[in-house]
């Protein structure tokens, strides 16, 4: 199996896991979206030099991932992909703002490694709860809930044909470098089979997305997302929001981690 298949998979194993038919999977998406939302917004909203304040806002992806029967390994494999990004950004704060924030014993921590060491911390908290977020609801569900909301339906439909479409892509990736390995001797690809490969991928992928819009439309495709059952939002949906924002704003505003520490040091 080649290192396309394996991401193949690795990208469909969100999909696979939204499957399921645990409480937070039957939580409506439109709740979901928002309390996600609000804890984005929350996340962000804390001052740059701020760590211990930000503890607290763990336990929601992990109250997610333990009822949703999600396994941790797959939502760090896809975060610590995209972790080379935010530490490049963030890695110069040491350079720039070496003002003292304070001392560990004899040891000086300046302000900027205490704003990388947020900023690596807030990534992870929003970037973990954006995958959670698929892999308890599912792409589709997403675009239909946003919809529902209020968001414009082209701009949910676009989210929702280019995923399908990614998937597309790379399958049709996948068979040609299948059939490149079959029939070539050496295993690395040249790099003009490389240029024709991609200009065939491209004519290819091309055909078999108008194809597939034919079928589309034969099924009765007009523009606008199918909603295929209606699901009502009930008591529990407005409890799981309610009780969540009510313990994102009390830990927006309550530093629980410093009391604690002054309690222990008197």
């Amino acid at each position: 199996m080649t290192k396309l298949e394996n991401s193949f998979f690795d990208i469909d194993s969100l999909e696979t896991l939204a499957r399921q038919r645990t409480f937070i999977h039957r939580i409506d998406g439109r709740i979901k979206i928002l309390t996600t939302l609000l804890f984005i917004i929350v996340v962000i909203s804390f001052h740059k030099y701020t760590i211990s304040m930000l503890f607290p806002y763990l336990i929601y992806p992990l109250f997610l991932l333990t009822l949703g029967n999600i396994p941790l390994s797959v939502i760090l494999k896809k975060v610590l992909i995209l972790s080379p990004l935010v530490i490049f950004i963030g890695i110069f704060n040491p350079i720039f703002d070496q003002s003292l924030f304070l001392k560990i014993g004899t040891i000086p921590v300046s302000s900027g490694w205490i704003s990388f060491l947020s900023i690596i911390i807030r990534f992870f908290l929003t970037v973990s709860i954006s995958f959670i977020l698929i892999s308890i609801t599912g792409f589709y569900h997403v675009c239909i809930a946003l919809t529902k909301i209020g968001v414009p339906n082209v701009f949910a439909l676009q989210l929702m044909l280019m995923y399908r479409y990614i998937f597309l892509l790379i399958d049709e990736s996948i068979r040609l470098v299948r059939a490149h390995q079959l029939r070539a001797f050496q295993s690395k690809i040249r790099m003009k089979h490389f240029i024709y490969m991609i200009s065939h991928l491209l004519i290819r992928t091309i055909d078999r997305a108008e194809n597939i819009y034919n079928a589309m439309l034969a099924r009765g495709f007009h523009g606008k997302l199918n909603i295929i059952s209606e699901h009502k939002i009930g008591i529990r949906d407005i409890t799981f929001l309610f009780c969540w924002l009510a313990y994102f704003i009390f830990f927006r505003f309550f530093d629980i981690a410093q009391l604690f520490g002054m309690i222990l040091v008197g």
